[in-house]
């Protein structure tokens, strides 16, 4: 998986296949040079002490084979040895949840004779166009929760490279960094329609276009799904506010999250859309009765072109059926279109292989500590 290039690991996340037993024990750095509060001379750097302190929140430093968690030095000793690394363990928790999550937080605690506790992490850091790039210590204020300490989520779910029980046992991820799947239109020609599909319904210029319609007067409470909006392109058609594009402004729907749904999301979200009968008055009583989706009314050119039968062409969708976000949410904003089986059958291969590899985990409010998801991602469609 870490070599065929279809996920795009943002910002460093732990992959989901670091083996239970040694979960979570590789190595933290933590740079001792953070210490040094300024110039000084020789003799100063020889007497000035700046000890360091780290604690952990849902994990454990142990004592055996890690440095002391407290280290009083004089800078010249921190410049001689300038890096600590630490064993951190995450131990299953004891009641049934499954997942638990590890904040490291590094911080000063004297600097010559004053004593206090001054944390190496500050609060959310944003780039010039609004999206996240890191957590960072800037050197003043104090940070007014561990919100933003670096922090690790680790779970004992059977969650490997293929999706749901199956793969290796238990995993850790670093929940700060983005999550994103990318797709390349060239290097992942294998599920192209699906690439090119999704390509349109994430682009308001184009998404106009896509079905169902939207169109003034829609809400999702005079949306019936045995009664769906006529395919045919009337002029009036609305931009939909489509979620997960990576390329987008993150202060904007658009540019929003996907969010990992709980377990049958897959089916609730396609029921808006196929295994019910449907007639489109406004189409001549179009009419299906059996074996009905939209795809079939909408894209209908597609099944003509590759065929009928369920091993030939499907029905697709996005935002994905397995996300909070899908058809179901307010049967307006999302896009079906028919597509190869083919091509539709590899890329939810590759979704549930990305879904493994960095532990998007299905939304489950009994184990989960937020009672939200916690398991945030995005696409990016790349040439």
């Amino acid at each position: 998986m870490a070599g065929d290039g279809r996920v795009q690991r943002s910002g460093g996340a732990a992959g989901g296949s670091i083996p239970a037993a040694v979960r979570d024990r590789r190595p933290r750095r933590m740079p001792g040079r953070r210490a040094v509060g300024g110039p000084c001379g020789g003799a100063a750097r020889r007497r000035l002490e700046v000890e360091f302190e780290l604690k952990s929140e849902g994990c454990q430093i142990p004592t055996s084979g890690n440095p002391s968690s407290t280290q009083l030095r004089t800078i010249q000793s921190w410049r001689g040895t300038p890096y600590l690394e630490y064993r951190i363990e995450t131990p299953k928790p004891s009641t049934k949840l499954d997942r638990t999550v590890c904040s490291i937080m590094p911080a000063l605690t004297q600097y010559k004779e004053n004593k206090g506790w001054l944390p190496l992490w500050d609060q959310e850091v944003l780039s010039t166009v609004g999206k996240r790039v890191g957590v960072v210590r800037w050197g003043q204020g104090t940070p007014t929760n561990t919100l933003w300490s670096p922090s690790f989520r680790c779970d004992w779910r059977k969650l490997g490279e293929y999706g749901e029980d199956k793969g290796n046992n238990g995993g850790c991820i670093y929940i700060r960094a983005d999550r994103v799947f990318t797709m390349s239109k060239s290097r992942d020609d294998e599920y192209l329609d699906v690439i090119r599909r999704i390509e349109r319904a994430l682009n308001p210029a184009t998404n106009p276009s896509t079905y169902p319609p939207l169109r003034p007067g829609d809400t999702t409470d005079n949306r019936v799904k045995a009664r769906p909006p006529i395919r045919w392109l009337l002029g009036n058609e609305l931009p939909k506010a489509i979620p997960g594009n990576y390329a987008a402004p993150p202060n904007t729907i658009q540019g929003s999250a996907l969010w990992r749904g709980p377990k049958g999301s897959d089916r609730k979200n396609r029921a808006v859309f196929s295994g019910f009968p449907f007639t489109v008055q406004a189409d001549n009583n179009y009419s299906l009765q059996t074996r009905a989706n939209y795809c079939k009314y909408y894209t209908q050119g597609v099944y003509e072109q590759y065929g009928w039968a369920w091993n030939e062409t499907q029905c697709d969708e996005y935002p994905f059926a397995s996300t909070q976000e899908g058809a179901a949410k307010d049967k307006l904003n999302y896009s079906v279109q028919a597509v190869r089986y083919s091509h539709n059958r590899l890329h939810g291969t590759a979704l549930q292989m990305f879904y493994g590899y960095f532990r998007l985990l299905n939304y489950d409010p009994v184990n989960t500590l937020t009672k939200t998801s916690d398991s945030p991602f995005w696409v990016k469609i790349v040439d």
